[in-house]
């Protein structure tokens, strides 16, 4: 009896020292959450204003309408209607990014899911207008020696500024149309069907649609040999 109790004293402690356990527990897997926040997007204005001038030369004869402008406010007034534009869509594009906000683990055995969150908002419309100040060429203009000048045709001033007009308005009357549409219910029910799905989930439906597909084969099977049965 007293050799027994000694083997098992011996025993004990070399389990315990080795490392050996009876059991094992298998450590609980955090989940942290991402939020990534999918705002909704907005166009850019792209449309760009282009009027085709010359150089103003005094002695050349203009039989049709013209106007005319000084070089510089001319070109200036260029320059900004497009750092109007590139800063209008500089902002729309800057605000359709999506923002990730990662969770923060409280223990080292994580994993990580994202949470989509849609981010209603209202569009911004385009509604810079360009000014160009000119003025209709005729015989008693009296040119400035040391000042350039650019002539252009009526037509293409007209032209030119009432297709930027109508570009703005078409891109801000779609403004509208996509302020009007509930973005978030709309995001929500194209993503809401979503679900984790994991390896045992998986391994249930293979079996399942392993089961069914036997069971028709089966079904068929018999079908064939002894006739369909009579219900």
């Amino acid at each position: 009896m007293k050799s027994i109790i000694l083997s098992i004293l011996i025993i004990l402690p070399i389990f315990t020292f080795s490392g050996c356990s009876w059991w094992s527990v298998t450590p609980r897997t955090e989940t942290v959450i991402d939020r990534v926040y999918i705002p909704e997007e907005c166009p850019t204005f792209t449309h760009s204003l282009r009027i085709s001038g010359s150089k103003y030369n005094v002695s050349k004869e203009y039989n049709q309408t013209m106007v005319i402008t000084l070089l510089d406010p001319f070109l200036e007034s260029l320059e900004r209607n497009k750092l109007a534009r590139q800063t209008f869509n500089n902002g729309v594009t800057e605000s359709n990014k999506e923002l990730l906000i990662p969770g923060t683990p409280e223990t080292s055995n994580f994993e990580r899911v994202q949470k989509r969150i849609f981010v209603a908002r209202d569009c911004p419309k385009y509604v810079y207008k360009p000014v160009v100040k000119a003025r209709k060429l005729t015989d008693k203009f009296s040119a400035d020696n040391n000042t350039t000048y650019v002539v252009i045709s009526l037509n293409n001033m007209v032209f030119s500024m009432e297709k930027h007009k109508l570009a703005k308005e078409v891109y801000n009357g779609h403004i509208d149309t996509i302020n009007k549409k509930p973005f978030t219910e709309e995001m929500k029910s194209k993503f809401d069907g979503y679900m984790k799905i994991t390896v045992d989930k998986i391994n249930d439906t293979i079996a399942a649609i392993k089961g069914k597909a036997k069971d028709e084969a089966f079904d068929f099977a018999k079908e064939k040999a002894f006739g369909k049965e009579e219900e």
